[in-house]
């Protein structure tokens, strides 16, 4: 020990020992533990405290009677000046400590000023049981010193800001995410509002008040005074800080980190909704995100609580002008993470988009009307519905699709109870599951907007109806999804319960006139392919006359010998064909949807829609045959026939016909 240490030691003994032996805190030893404590407390704050001013062992031998009052008494019985002292004592601790402490000591740390501070529960903690403000910003700065990275103090060498780097993850992965809102406590809306860093003007009145009241006001010394433009300076910190945390805890894997990250949200936003409106959003997106998780439990808390918030009427306006912001970032972003590759982010943006729906179905009046407007006539669709399709591009998934021999399958009386529609493959999103997220989004909205997505609906079929390219088939896709929300089925789901139990009439005649076209466009297409192929034929005659150049070398070679491991259809006609398919299928998809809407009185239009089915089921592609199948069998058991023989023989002339 050197000289300067031995002679802090020799200044610390008389304190540090006898506040030892009065470490167990009764009326009798809590005046002298606080005078020792105060007396400790002049003695480190004149000490200059860089990174190991203070030793190791020195540390040690302070913390130790500190840590006998800790483990003598419960944090609940501690008076507020003691528990003051001891956590000013542990900051100044920490500026040397933090660089050295162990993980298990920084748990210990954060677990016990944490109790000093309320949990966001008022059911927990009532006023009566709080502790004083000036022990709570004692407590707030001992945390702030555990979590703070401290290699950004000037003079830090470059070699101890690797340390630094271990000790922050250390730091995020022992600390819950209601630490953070403990930092958020001392900015609530209420404090703000009753100290004047908030205004709330509803009137004229609140306006001339603004003028005649001082900004500032006096008050205890220690205690900070909230102004605007300290709200703002402490907003913007916090918000920095949100950012770095919560983005990482959404995906987290233990469902307690997850509840917590819920909770600390929840009471956020219900807390200090005014004042920390920058990070509004920040907050919101991990509700919205996991309202959709895996675990019933987690989709589940983070439902009621967004709706409890909705359902605040003090936090319900601001955290609703956010929550349509979101909403409109995110539909514009849309088409550009379809074609970003990035499925996670493409995930959590169709996640929020789909929640949004969510707690539209659980009664959120505005939100159901925000859904309503953007698939409804003054939605805009035709401006940002284009950009839209052009990501959404289709294509058959690598798979052959058996189907049964058509005479047997046909004329079979039994019915079928598993319907399964081939699916289809997003060329830009090859995750699967990314592609269900896309798929339940259009759906989630067909149901929040009801009838008033027909607008949209009617929009794509209508654009789909031009051709059958690339965006043409992505418009009926997105139609057939709409379809499904608005009637209540999904396609291929076994066991599914009938969500509505009776649809409108205009949902009925939109079907009605969905049959017709679909059938007609049927007609046209076949007619255009006819068409063309006279028109085919006469090109490749032209290819046959064209000049060979023939190439030697390996590198040459070596390509076509790759041709085969990257054989897909490059040909245009090819590509049409594939395109052709598409369209065919996804309407069949429409009729389909138009069965389960008009249910028995779906026969009247079978003189319309049984050519198109029958004409598919005998294509000699796989994916169009196994979708004509799969359509069948759904028409069948949504007209109330026993089978598809059954159908066929009621209806034997428009059959042959």
């Amino acid at each position: 020990m050197d000289t300067e240490s031995k002679g802090l030691f020799d200044t610390l003994k008389p304190i540090c020992v006898p506040l030892l032996k009065n470490s167990r805190l009764t009326p009798e030893t809590i005046p002298n533990a606080a005078n020792l404590l105060t007396d400790l407390l002049q003695v480190l704050k004149p000490i200059s405290t860089p990174r190991l001013a203070l030793p190791e062992g020195l540390i040690h031998y302070i913390f130790f009677p500190i840590s006998g009052i800790i483990r003598q008494n419960d944090s609940t019985t501690i008076p507020d000046h003691i528990m003051e002292r001891i956590l000013d004592i542990i900051t100044i601790l920490l500026q040397s400590w933090w660089w050295i402490i162990e993980p298990a000591m920084r748990r210990t740390l954060v677990n016990f000023s944490s109790r000093c501070l309320p949990s966001g529960d008022r059911s927990v903690n009532g006023t009566e049981n709080q502790r004083h403000e000036e022990t709570q910003l004692a407590a707030v700065r001992c945390l702030w010193e555990i979590l703070r990275d401290h290699s950004l103090d000037d003079g830090t060498p470059e070699e101890d800001k690797i340390i630094a780097a271990q000790k922050i993850l250390e730091a995020k992965a022992i600390s819950p995410p209601q630490l953070v809102f403990i930092l958020i406590l001392g900015i609530g809306d209420q404090v703000c509002t009753r100290q004047g860093a908030i205004r709330i003007i509803g009137t004229l009145d609140d306006y001339a008040e603004i003028s005649s009241t001082p900004t500032t006001s006096s008050g205890p010394p220690g205690v900070v005074q909230r102004t605007p433009s300290w709200l703002s300076a402490t907003s913007i910190q916090l918000h920095n800080a949100l950012n770095v945390i919560i983005p990482p805890l959404v995906d987290h894997p233990t469902p307690a980190a997850l509840e917590g990250l819920i909770d600390f949200c929840s009471v956020v936003l219900s807390a200090a909704s005014e004042a920390l409106q920058r990070s509004q959003t920040l907050l919101l997106l991990p509700l919205l995100i996991l309202m959709l998780h895996s675990l019933p439990s987690i989709a589940d808390l983070s439902r009621r609580r967004m709706t409890d918030i909705l359902a605040n009427p003090s936090s319900n306006a601001p955290v609703l002008d956010s929550l349509k912001k979101a909403i409109s970032s995110t539909i514009s972003g849309l088409p550009q993470l379809l074609l970003s590759n990035q499925n996670e982010r493409l995930a959590n943006g169709v996640k929020i988009l789909t929640a949004v729906a969510v707690l539209s179905l659980h009664g959120v009046d505005g939100i159901s009307k925000s859904i309503s407007h953007v698939l409804g006539p003054n939605g805009g669709i035709e401006k940002w519905g284009w950009n839209l399709l052009e990501g959404l591009e289709l294509g058959t998934p690598n798979v052959f699709y058996t189907t049964p021999d058509a005479d047997v399958f046909l004329l079979q009386s039994g019915p079928s109870d598993n319907i399964t529609f081939p699916y289809f493959h997003m060329k830009h999103v090859p995750d699967s599951g990314a592609q269900a997220t896309v798929a339940n989004f259009f759906r989630s909205w067909g149901a929040a907007a009801g009838d008033e997505a027909l607008f949209s609906v009617e929009w794509l079929v209508s654009y789909a109806s031009k051709g059958s390219n690339t965006t043409e088939v992505s418009a009926l896709w997105c139609a057939s999804r709409l379809l499904e929300g608005i009637c209540g089925q999904t396609l291929g789901e076994t066991n599914q319960k009938k969500r509505i139990e009776s649809y409108s009439t205009r949902l009925k005649q939109h079907a009605r006139w969905l049959s017709k076209l679909i059938s007609s466009l049927w007609e046209q297409d076949h007619e255009t392919e006819d068409e063309n192929i006279g028109g085919h034929a006469r090109h490749e005659e032209r290819d046959g006359n064209q000049l060979v150049e023939h190439v030697k070398g390996f590198q040459q070679i070596q390509k076509l010998l790759d041709l085969g491991k990257k054989a897909k259809p490059s040909n245009q006609a090819a590509l049409r064909e594939q395109q052709r398919v598409l369209y065919r299928a996804l309407s069949l998809h429409l009729l389909a949807l138009s069965s389960s809407i008009l249910e028995n009185r779906f026969s009247a239009m079978l003189l319309q829609a049984l050519y198109p089915i029958l004409h598919s089921f005998v294509s000699t592609d796989s994916f169009l045959s196994a979708t004509a199948q799969s359509t069948l069998l759904h028409v069948t058991q949504a007209s109330g026939y026993a089978s598809p023989a059954n159908l066929l023989l009621s209806n034997f002339d428009y059959a042959l016909g």
